[in-house]
């Protein structure tokens, strides 16, 4: 009896494993979700109108004005999906990993708006006693709330497009009634070998206006680099620095 019992469980596992069906094809299922909106002063608007899309597929659908969207019968899979709106930052979720056979539900995403607030100018230096990198710049026009500021370094010279990618940066902010922002970053052993630097690289500088503090840019784990993959974004100058 114990025996049949073993037999039954195990047969029981195997058949809970997921795998494709009697003809051979991968199981579907749906993906779903639910996005945000934010102006560039943490305002929330109503979420609707927002394009979510498989990339490298014809799946895609919009948000509803709850915020919520669903993309159904996919196949299982590996894939990046793409959250996107005209006059707002793109998003990216990368890596996804889809078993079908049932509906995967997505964290929530916040997209923000793109600000009319632009960087007017940055100069990026470095200290090699304190392995630091310096930012200083300035903002076209003050607030009465914070500003946020991303410096995005790259070791190839930067050409202003709406797909960009960048090896390392840098988080400023902008104080209430000012335009002037200066920031730091302490770069040593281990912060180098994450982001493929070392001493002596020199990389290229520029900076954008953040619609909130991490709104605006993707990481992406697999060419472990950070993206920018939004038309109509205003780059300040380029400047360089030297890694100390």
């Amino acid at each position: 009896m114990k025996q049949f019992l073993i037999i039954i469980l195990f047969a029981f596992i195997i058949g809970c494993k997921g795998d494709p069906g009697p003809t051979g094809i991968p199981l579907s299922g749906n993906i779903a979700g639910s996005v945000v909106l934010y102006d560039d002063l943490q305002i929330e608007y109503y979420p609707d109108g927002v394009t979510v899309s498989i990339e490298g597929t014809s799946f895609s659908t919009m948000s509803l004005k709850d915020g919520s969207w669903e993309i159904t019968g996919v196949p299982a899979g590996i894939y990046t999906i793409r959250y996107s709106k005209p006059g707002f930052f793109t998003i990216k979720n990368y890596t996804v990993q889809f078993v079908g056979g049932g509906t995967l539900y997505l964290e929530e995403q916040r997209l923000g708006l793109i600000p009319s607030v632009v960087v007017s100018k940055i100069n990026v230096s470095s200290v090699d006693t304190l392995f630091r990198i310096n930012v200083n710049g300035a903002i076209s026009a003050s607030s009465s709330k914070y500003r946020y500021i991303l410096t995005v370094f790259s070791k190839a010279p930067i050409v202003k497009e709406s797909d960009m990618s960048f090896d390392y940066q840098i988080g400023g902010i902008v104080y209430p009634d000012s335009v002037n922002f200066s920031t730091y970053h302490i770069i040593l052993g281990n912060e180098k070998i994450k982001h493929g630097l070392k001493s002596g690289d020199k990389l290229y500088a520029t900076a954008f206006v953040l619609p909130y503090f991490w709104y605006g840019y993707n990481y992406n784990p697999n060419t472990k680099k950070y993206e920018v993959t939004t038309s109509g974004v205003t780059f300040s100058n380029i400047d360089s620095v030297i890694v100390p």
